[in-house]
C-alpha cells in the first residue's frame, strides 16, 4: 500500500501509464490500480485530483465525515455531472488543501524490486497464463471429442433404424408377392379343372 501511494504522490493521481511504466507495481492492470485508488481516496469519482500529487489519507479523512451513499466503503456521486469549469475549481481546491510540496515529490523514492526479481514476477506470471490457456484449449478440444462421439453414436442409431425398416419393408413385399401369386395359382387350377369336364 505505501508502495502505491509513493506512486500517486510521485507521478500524479490517475497518471497510470506512468507508474506502470516505471515497475511500481508489476501485474496491475489500469482497472485495478484505479479501484485501489478509490478505496485509498474512499470515493468513486476521481476526476476531481485527476494528474494531481495529492495528501492521499487526509482525503480519505475528509471523505469519511461526509454523509452520502457509499459503494464499497466508496462515496458515490448522485448529483449531476460535473461540468468542466466546476470540475478546474474543484481541482484548484484539492490542490491548495491537499498538494503536496514539489521537493517533497522530487525526494520521493518508490522501491523497485531487482531485476531477478522483476523477471521471476514475469515469468511467474507468463507460465500462469499459459497454464489457463492451455487448460482452456485441453476442455474446448474435450468437450468436442465427446460432442463428435455423441454424433457418431447417434448416426450408427440413424442408420441401424433406417436400414432395419428398409429390410422389414423388404420382407413385408416379399410376403405380399407370395400370397398373391399362390393365390393367382390356385384360380387358375380351379378354372382348368373346370373346363376339363365335359
Amino acid at each position: 500500500m505505501e508502495v502505491f501511494e509513493a506512486a500517486l504522490t510521485k507521478y500524479g493521481i490517475g497518471n497510470w501509464t506512468n507508474i506502470i511504466k516505471h515497475r511500481c507495481l508489476p501485474g496491475k492492470t489500469v482497472a485495478q490500480l484505479y479501484n485501489q485508488t478509490q478505496r485509498l481516496l474512499g470515493q468513486q469519482s476521481l476526476a476531481e485530483f485527476q494528474g494531481l500529487s495529492l495528501n492521499i489519507r487526509a482525503i480519505f479523512a475528509r471523505n469519511l465525515t461526509i454523509k452520502g451513499k457509499r459503494k464499497n466503503n466508496c462515496l458515490v456521486n448522485s448529483g449531476n455531472k460535473l461540468t468542466r469549469p466546476k470540475l478546474e475549481k474543484l481541482k484548484i481546491k484539492n490542490q491548495e488543501e491537499f498538494g503536496i510540496a514539489q521537493d517533497v515529490i522530487d525526494s520521493t523514492t518508490i522501491p523497485e524490486l531487482t531485476a531477478s526479481e522483476m523477471s521471476h514476477v514475469l515469468i511467474q506470471q507468463g507460465e500462469d497464463e499459459d497454464k489457463v490457456t492451455t487448460q482452456t484449449r485441453l476442455q474446448k478440444i474435450q468437450r468436442i471429442r465427446r460432442l463428435q462421439g455423441y454424433l457418431s453414436s447417434f448416426k450408427k442409431q440413424h442408420q441401424i433404424l433406417v436400414s432395419g425398416s428398409s429390410i422389414d419393408s423388404k420382407v413385408h413385399d416379399k410376403r405380399k408377392r407370395g400370397a398373391s401369386s399362390v393365390g393367382g395359382t390356385k384360380s387358375s387350377s380351379k378354372k382348368k379343372h373346370r373346363t376339363s369336364k365335359p
